[in-house]
């Protein structure tokens, strides 16, 4: 039955513009399949009741009102981030926080060297376990030959 009435209302509106726009084409808002943009907001409003059109009235009221209401008394030295980025470099070089940050950063190519040689000896020795694993496989899953001693 929606469907029927959203059909209904586009089949309109497509009417009205066909009939508006016979005499020129130039300008007129179509979308690919040749419709008119009207036509796209009937389908998204034809069944919108009066609850929903209350709460989107709402939410687009409130969206663009949080804006005016965080802005409409602002100086312009508000907006400038100098003196904030200001304090949050005076006191991270100042405080304590920073030296051990500064010791891990000076320990960090030999940390990064020991990380190497850890998975290199990790790799190698994953592939020589593989290695076996296959050749461990290959003796019980391959037929045994005639001329081997068991």
């Amino acid at each position: 039955m929606e469907e029927a009435r959203v059909g209904f209302w586009l089949a309109q509106v497509d009417r009205s513009v066909a009939g508006a726009d016979q005499g020129s084409d130039a300008g007129s808002p179509r979308g690919p399949e040749g419709r008119h943009a009207m036509s796209v907001l009937i389908f998204f409003f034809a069944d919108l009741t009066v609850p929903a059109a209350i709460s989107l009235a709402l939410c687009g009221w409130a969206s663009c009102a949080s804006v005016l209401y965080l802005t409409y008394d602002a100086a312009p030295s508000d907006f400038d981030p100098r003196p904030a980025v200001r304090r949050v470099v005076w006191d991270v070089t100042r405080s304590e926080a920073l030296y051990p940050l500064l010791r891990d950063w000076d320990n960090a190519p030999h940390d990064a060297r020991e990380l190497a040689a850890a998975v290199v000896l990790d790799a190698r020795l994953t592939a020589r376990h593989a290695a076996l694993t296959a050749a461990a496989l290959a003796a019980l899953l391959l037929p045994a030959t005639e001329g081997a001693t068991r």
